[in-house]
C-alpha cells in the first residue's frame, strides 16, 4: 500500500516534468542532431557501476538489445520502479552544468533530463528481474552435499542479459566461524556470454553442490548457515541479489 502511494506521487511529480518538457521543448541548449529522440530509437550509454566498461546499443523494449531495459535502470538494482522514477524526478527540467543535473537520470545522453528520458523509462517501467536462491532441503546431516540453483525471472519485455565472462551467478556460505565463496575456486573465462530471456521466461543461472568445506578446504561445524545467492553483474545489468537461505547442519 505505502509502495502505491509512492507511485502515485511519483507518478504525478512525472506528469508534471513533462507538461514543463512540452511548455519549454523549443528553449535549452541545442541537441545533437545525430542523437535519437525518440524511446523507440535511443542511442545511449549505461554505466552499469562496475568494472566493466559502458556499453552503448541501440534499440526500444522487446527487440533483444544487449543491455537491461535500456539506461530506464538508473541504480542498477534490475528493476524498473518508483526508485527510478525519484532519481529521475529529482533532475527533472536540469541540464549539464546545473548543480541538479544528474548524468544518470539523463537516459538518451542528451544533456537535459526532460521528458523524453521521462518516456523511455515510461516504456520500461515495472519491469524487472528477480533473482531466486534455493536448496534442496533445510536441514542437513554432517558431510552431506548441500544444492544450491540460483535462476532469474524476467518480469518485464523479451531482453538479452550481456556478462562478460563465462561465471553467470555466484553465492556464499556464511557461518558463525566458517565462510565460503564460490566464485574464489572457480576459473571463469573471459568471454563475452549472451543470455536472451523472453518475457516471463525463468532461466537457471547456477546448479551446484557445496560439499560443506570453508574457503580454506576444511570441513565446516554443525550449525546455521546462510547461503547468499545473486547475478554476476555484467555490461547490460549490476549484481541482482536474490535473498539469503538459512540452512541446518547437525551432526
Amino acid at each position: 500500500m505505502l509502495e502505491d502511494q509512492k507511485v502515485r506521487v511519483l507518478l504525478r511529480l512525472a506528469l508534471v516534468c513533462f507538461m514543463i518538457g512540452v511548455l519549454f521543448a523549443g528553449i535549452g541548449p541545442a541537441k545533437d542532431e545525430t542523437r535519437a529522440e525518440t524511446a523507440s530509437d535511443v542511442e545511449q550509454v549505461q554505466d552499469t557501476g562496475g568494472a566493466v566498461a559502458p556499453d552503448t546499443v541501440t534499440g526500444s523494449p522487446g527487440t533483444g538489445d544487449h543491455v537491461l531495459y535500456p539506461g530506464a535502470d538508473i541504480n542498477g538494482d534490475g528493476c524498473v520502479d518508483y526508485r527510478d522514477l525519484a532519481i529521475l524526478g529529482a533532475s527533472c527540467g536540469c541540464c549539464v552544468g546545473d548543480p541538479c543535473y544528474n548524468p544518470d537520470a539523463d537516459i538518451n545522453q542528451d544533456g537535459c533530463v526532460d521528458h523524453k528520458d521521462l518516456a523511455i523509462l515510461g516504456a520500461w517501467y515495472d519491469s524487472c528481474l528477480v533473482v531466486e536462491v534455493c536448496t534442496d532441503k533445510q536441514t542437513y546431516g554432517l558431510g552431506e552435499p548441500v544444492q544450491i540453483l540460483i535462476s532469474v525471472t524476467n518480469s518485464g519485455p523479451d531482453t538479452t542479459l550481456e556478462f562478460d565472462s563465462s561465471c553467470l551467478a555466484d553465492y556464499r556460505v556464511l557461518g558463525q566461524t566458517h565462510t565460503y565463496h564460490f566464485l574464489a575456486h572457480m576459473y571463469c573465462l573471459m568471454v563475452m556470454t549472451d543470455l536472451p530471456i523472453g518475457s516471463g521466461e525463468t532461466v537457471q543461472l547456477l546448479n551446484i553442490t557445496w560439499s560443506q568445506v570453508d574457503d580454506n578446504g576444511n570441513a565446516v561445524p554443525p550449525g546455521a548457515y546462510c547461503v547468499d545467492g545473486w547475478m554476476v553483474g555484467g555490461l547490460s545489468h549490476a549484481d541482482v541479489h536474490g535473498g539469503i537461505v538459512a540452512i541446518n547442519i547437525v551432526a
